[in-house]
């Protein structure tokens, strides 16, 4: 059983899960929710006191910048310290775990605990692909020159697209040298992949960057911001608008995810759906031209129902002119055609992450 925390909005949430390799399985359903704060555990010690000890912690960066680029990192004193310059970087997408670190690793000594970030898949991109047409800044604070943290972009979810490239492999063979991988859930984003190597991305020094989801605008011309602050908005107010309250939210209604935008018959939702088929084809194209073309696409999907079905559907029947056919469930390898195979694989992102740790485990 693994004991995962990652930042959830402004709070903390918390996931205990159990995995084929784990001392004690708990089962396909996970048990969650969230801190009310680093001091206060609220539910999550009642259920560690049901479940038993976990076989290990996990406290999981939505991204690591350049102070986290393994996937897996032993939580040492300095990776703590590392950790904590990430959440102040990315306080949005980090939260305040480098102070539930501190504090459940004081909590369960006995157990090995790590630092998981979802970004190192992405620490080798290209410089033609992260870099940013940016001049070297600095800031003045106390009276001080500080340069400001290296702008690049980091990619998102790269456990999930490390599953992809492994199950493709499984299922295409190891001829499939060149994949697109699409996570289609409420924050998608596209890759490029060529040999187990990301060349390409969809999300940039944040989410914010990228594709249209939950909550985040996606691609934005950067003067809208400039104009926004122009206009007297506070910053803390423009990250709320960029971060929270934007995207499917903006379309269709606060709260609003993937699946009401798929399935959902509520005003917007159909502007939604064209939305996201339009940049996603965007976004496929352009990792098939940076690939020069492609042995597979696949799509990872946490959700899978027919509105998910019908979607992958429509966008493969538009990528149909490159030669895109959607793979049967049981169809093995490469399409006999020649055509490149599409394949919808349920991603199921706790027990991915659990088995990760698990193989770590069984190294060490």
């Amino acid at each position: 059983m693994m004991l995962f925390f990652e930042a959830a909005g402004p709070r903390i949430g918390w996931c205990l899960w159990g995995a084929g390799g784990t001392s004690r399985p708990r089962g396909a359903a996970p048990v969650e929710g969230a801190l009310p704060g680093p001091d206060r555990p609220g539910d999550l010690h009642r259920a560690l006191d049901e479940a038993g000890m976990p076989d290990a912690a996990v406290y999981l960066l939505a991204n690591g910048g350049t102070e986290i680029v393994q996937d897996l990192l032993p939580l040492t004193a300095e990776a703590l310290e590392r950790v904590g310059r990430c959440c102040a970087t990315w306080p949005e997408s980090n939260g305040a775990l480098a102070d539930v670190a501190r504090t459940w690793s004081g909590r369960l000594p006995q157990v090995p605990h790590y630092v998981a970030s979802e970004t190192a898949f992405f620490a080798g991109l290209p410089d033609v692909a992260r870099l940013y047409a940016l001049p070297e800044l600095q800031a003045a604070r106390d009276g001080a020159t500080l340069p400001l943290p290296a702008f690049r972009r980091f990619g998102a979810h790269g456990f999930c697209h490390a599953w992809v490239w492994a199950e493709a492999q499984a299922r295409l063979g190891p001829g499939a040298r060149r994949l697109v991988s699409v996570y289609l859930g409420d924050a998608p984003d596209v890759a490029a992949l060529r040999d187990g190597r990301a060349l390409e991305t969809t999300a940039g020094f944040t989410t914010t960057e990228g594709l249209i989801s939950a909550s985040r605008p996606g691609e934005l011309d950067p003067d809208i911001v400039a104009i926004l602050l122009g206009s007297g908005l506070a910053p803390a107010d423009l990250r709320r608008l960029l971060c929270c309250e934007s995207g499917l939210a903006a379309l269709i209604g606060p709260g609003a995810g993937l699946k009401d935008a798929l399935a959902s018959g509520a005003p917007g939702a159909a502007r939604a759906r064209r939305v996201l088929l339009h940049q996603l084809l965007k976004a496929i194209g352009g990792c098939l031209a940076v690939l020069g073309g492609a042995d597979g696409l696949a799509f990872a999907v946490p959700e899978a129902d027919a509105s998910v079905d019908a979607f992958v559907d429509a966008l493969c029947a538009s990528l149909a002119f490159v030669g895109v056919r959607r793979a049967g469930e049981h169809e093995p390898g490469a399409l006999a055609d020649g055509a490149i195979p599409a394949l919808v694989l349920p991603y199921v992102r706790w027990d991915v992450l659990a088995r990760r740790v698990a193989a770590r485990m069984g190294k060490e």
